[in-house]
């Protein structure tokens, strides 16, 4: 009886030794099973991250848009600042047509150059101003405020120019208003004006020149050249006030020897007064 119960619990054990590996394929196969749960939630949400991914996209298209436009609004608002201005430039150069420096010149024309030059300028400007209102990007903007201010050069060129041209206008008239008429009277007197005149032909010819050169600027303000023509005409501005100086010069070395000249003949003329009142003494 004790063996057969002994017996008993022995394959009592072997079963559960047997059942063992069952329980650890059950807890395996349940492992595999919950993997296989998770991937499938995500399958189950793919489309909706797929989603959430043009969504991305197009934020970001979005924000990038956005980053455009404003630099745009930003290049079209300097743009117009830039354009503006030079318009405004023009504007005051041409009021000076009505003022002292230019107004007054006659000896030469100064208001027909000037006045063609802004009125080309000022549509030049005003049709680039369009066309940068107009631009749908900031680069298209930046390329149309390039290309008007390097056809115009208003700053550069064109300021300088007309207020060149003036300055030697003014210059001219004073030789034809005050100079030329004194050598004419320095002549009635017999007095030698070859130097003055040697000074003034020079000095008008120099004036000349740059008002040539000036007109030149005026006419084509995108020219390559324009920098060497304004260098040409400052310094023949130089050389014109420098005969304008000798001029001066040998013009007070003239009035000194008249006056000199004058003083001796007020001399003379009172000896000779004074010897023809003396009384005549009788022998």
């Amino acid at each position: 009886m004790k063996r057969a119960l002994i017996i008993i619990a022995v394959i009592a054990l072997i079963v559960m030794l047997l059942a063992s590996p069952l329980v650890f394929a059950q807890e395996s196969q349940g492992t595999i099973k919950t993997t296989t749960t998770s991937d499938s939630v995500r399958a189950k949400f793919k489309t909706d991250l797929e989603a959430m991914k043009l969504e991305r996209s197009a934020y970001k298209e979005a924000r990038s848009t956005e980053r455009a436009e404003a630099l745009k609004t930003r290049t079209v608002t300097y743009a117009e600042k830039q354009i503006n201005i030079r318009l405004k430039v023009l504007t005051e150069q041409e009021r000076r047509l009505s003022g002292a420096n230019c107004s007054k010149v006659t000896s030469v024309d100064v208001k027909t150059p000037i006045t063609a030059a802004i009125t080309a300028l000022r549509n030049d400007l005003n049709a680039a101003l369009v066309k940068i209102k107009a631009a749908g990007t900031a680069e298209v903007a930046r390329t149309e405020l390039k290309s008007a201010i390097e056809k115009t050069r208003v700053f550069m060129y064109i300021n300088p120019a007309i207020s060149g041209l003036c300055r030697a206008g003014k210059i001219l008239d004073k030789i034809n208003d005050r100079f030329d008429p004194l050598i004419v009277k320095l002549k009635e007197k017999q007095v030698d004006t070859t130097v003055l005149e040697k000074e003034l032909a020079s000095a008008e010819s120099s004036l000349m020149a740059a008002i040539d050169t000036y007109k030149k600027v005026l006419s084509n303000p995108s020219s390559t050249n324009n920098k060497d023509l304004l260098t040409s005409a400052k310094a023949q501005l130089k050389a014109a006030r420098t005969s304008l100086s000798n001029f001066k010069t040998e013009l007070a070395k003239i009035a000194d020897e008249l006056k000199a000249d004058n003083n001796l003949r007020s001399n003379q003329q009172g000896e000779t007064n004074s010897s023809s009142s003396e009384p005549v003494q009788d022998n």
